[in-house]
């Protein structure tokens, strides 16, 4: 009986560590250039999903920022 508790005990410790190294894996911090840092912070307060959105993916990852794709007027900021 012992032992089959702690084949059950092995196996949920295994499946813990292995969920948690997964959402470990998954948090990556966006490299905000400082020519991004106005429309960040500026988006942030106009639409906070769409920064939450940017920070999770590949471009916010890879520091590409609004302004590396859509370029606003000079005057806009």
């Amino acid at each position: 009986m012992k032992e089959i508790i702690y084949q059950h005990m092995a196996v949920a410790v295994c499946c813990l560590s292995l969920t948690t190294s997964v959402l470990a894996a998954d948090k990556v911090e966006p490299l905000v250039t400082d020519e991004n840092k106005t429309c960040v912070q500026c988006h942030r307060t106009q639409s906070a999903a769409l920064v939450m959105e940017w920070e999770r993916s590949r471009h916010g990852a890879a520091g590409i920022g609004c302004v590396d794709c859509h370029r606003s007027k000079p005057d806009a900021i």
